[in-house]
């Protein structure tokens, strides 16, 4: 899959008013995310947006029905995330920074919330 297939899964996904996650959907996404991951080597911040999306794409598939709407709601903001600075003509370091941190910042309370013992729960 070259850039421009897996920008345009990434796109769907992302625009998709199915919230559910299909096993055909997910391959999808996991094939456009290894497509972007070598391209991305130069710019760290991205490769490490990637590596969150593929552990959210993981952890949907673990719990299934049971995993907590945060779990796509973070996946779709990431893979929104990562569209929007790969489409942006410019590239600066400190604004992939910023955008980093606070999708860091939610994929660690989104960690939180998991360990504790709350998912499933209703």
């Amino acid at each position: 899959m070259n850039r421009e297939e897996a920008l345009a899964r990434i796109k769907a996904e992302v625009m998709a008013a199915d919230w559910r996650l299909n096993r055909r959907r997910a391959e999808g996404l996991r094939l456009a995310l290894a497509a972007l991951a070598g391209e991305l080597a130069g710019r760290r911040s991205l490769g490490l947006l990637v590596e969150m999306a593929k552990a959210a794409l993981v952890c949907q598939e673990r719990y299934g029905e049971s995993a907590p709407p945060a779990v796509l709601d973070f996946l779709k903001q990431v893979l929104a995330r990562l569209v929007d600075l790969l489409e942006d003509e410019v590239i600066s370091a400190e604004r992939d920074a910023e955008i980093f941190n606070r999708v860091h910042t939610r994929f660690l309370e989104l960690r939180l919330l998991l360990a504790s013992g709350q998912v499933g729960r209703s």
